[in-house]
């Protein structure tokens, strides 16, 4: 239920280079296939104009990306189109669907994105390259119709550093270990709820990263059907909404019958609207998904029943406490960096913890291998030289989804 998208999937993209190294199914997938639809009428957009509402939407970003690099004080992407004129001409609801789809990829609504630090680079990854979709196999594991919840693990609420460097994590259920180097890769919205408490604290440059980078939400709803009623070359459906604020409530649906090979539907709720999900029942959520889809496609839904369900709900998981990364408003020059400094014995990885690729498993990968390569430089050191190394502890989440401590 996690990361299933792969930006830019070449050969030397080490993502895909995991996929193929464990013989995991991926499909390409690309801006083809949309089938987009009216909310009041039903009445499909052609082709056209599904291409001219994602040249507008490309071309209002574009001109917000000049318009940052003469920023002095930081203003909101939302504010930013309207300064350059642009947010009037995607107010139409089929624009708004292609904003809600930047929206989801970024993980927070236009309101809170930061302008001046949205362009690295990333913006235009995402944009340019062509995407591929990956799940492990057999999945998504489907539950049999209710709600997807992991058991509660042990988790841990405190990291001791002694003066002799030693690192001593405690765990909720009373149990401690003991490590010369650890590697922290809880997630930022965990950081952010201060739940696990580091003694001695955060450098001070850290615990403001920490608050000022964004954490967003995005909750997923997974469908499985008795059977398929949409086209195999319908890869994305969107229904525009006449209420622009409801764009990102599950009016992006995505089939993952190329991947899965199942009638399986894959719909997302975003930002405040993907925090409101958590408290909809999975009766409710199965309403507004077969009234998205009953839009799209009128009777053909008629004798198609939902088998499975399972959904996701990152806001409330006190293991993740929201989805991903990204600039908010108020974010400063070198806090994705702060993030990822480490702080012997204490060194940190995550989607969170570097600029390029936030938000991505690539960057969690990446950022994995600099702590690992960190951590072994470190303890060939002068500073651990005195030390037995005995192993070392690597917080992360399990198959489960629990946090665990893995031993190298």
């Amino acid at each position: 239920m996690g990361a299933s998208f792969i930006h830019g999937p070449d050969v030397n993209n080490p993502v895909v280079k995991l996929n193929h190294q464990f013989n995991l199914p991926i499909a390409d997938t690309d801006y083809t296939g949309w089938l987009a639809v009216r909310e009041n009428d039903s009445v499909p957009y052609n082709e056209t104009s599904v291409e001219a509402a994602a040249v507008k939407m490309n071309t209002a970003f574009k001109a917000v990306e000049h318009l940052s690099s003469d920023l002095e004080k930081d203003i909101s992407v939302h504010s930013a189109l309207r300064q350059v004129n642009q947010y009037q001409l995607i107010e139409d609801p089929l624009s708004q669907t292609f904003l809600a789809e930047h929206e989801f990829f970024f993980g927070d609504t236009v309101d809170t994105l930061s302008t001046k630090y949205l362009y690295d680079g990333y913006l235009e990854s995402l944009l340019g390259n062509r995407r591929a979709i990956s799940v492990l196999k057999d999945r998504p594991e489907l539950s049999d119709g209710s709600s997807s919840t992991y058991p509660p693990g042990p988790g841990s609420h405190g990291v001791d550093v002694q003066e002799d460097k030693r690192v001593v994590i405690k765990c909720r259920n009373g149990q401690n270990y003991e490590a010369d180097a650890v590697i922290v890769t809880l997630p930022l919205g965990v950081l952010k709820t201060n739940d696990v408490k580091f003694t001695p604290g955060l450098s001070t440059k850290k615990k403001g990263a920490i608050k000022r980078v964004g954490f967003g939400t995005v909750n997923k709803l997974v469908l499985e059907f008795n059977q398929q009623f949409w086209p195999n070359d319908t890869h994305h459906i969107t229904v525009a909404k006449r209420d622009n604020a409801e764009r990102g409530k599950f009016s992006i649906l995505s089939s993952f019958q190329p991947i899965v090979h199942k009638p399986v539907i894959v719909t997302y709720a975003v930002s405040q609207i993907g925090e409101e999900s958590e408290t909809l029942s999975d009766a409710e959520l199965k309403d507004i998904a077969l009234s998205r889809l009953r839009t799209a496609f009128g009777t053909s839904i008629d004798n198609a029943t939902i088998v499975n369900l399972s959904r996701t709900n990152w806001k409330n998981d006190r293991f993740s406490r929201g989805s991903y990364s990204f600039p908010a408003l108020g974010i400063k020059a070198g806090d994705w960096e702060a993030l990822g400094e480490a702080e012997p014995p204490l060194f940190f990885a995550g989607e969170h913890t570097q600029a390029k690729q936030y938000g991505t498993v690539l960057s969690a990968i990446e950022t994995g291998r600099r702590a690992a390569a960190a951590v072994e430089t470190y303890l060939k050191s002068d500073i651990a030289a005195s030390v037995n190394v005995s192993y070392i502890l690597i917080p992360a989440v399990n198959q489960d989804g629990r946090f665990g401590l893995g031993l190298i």
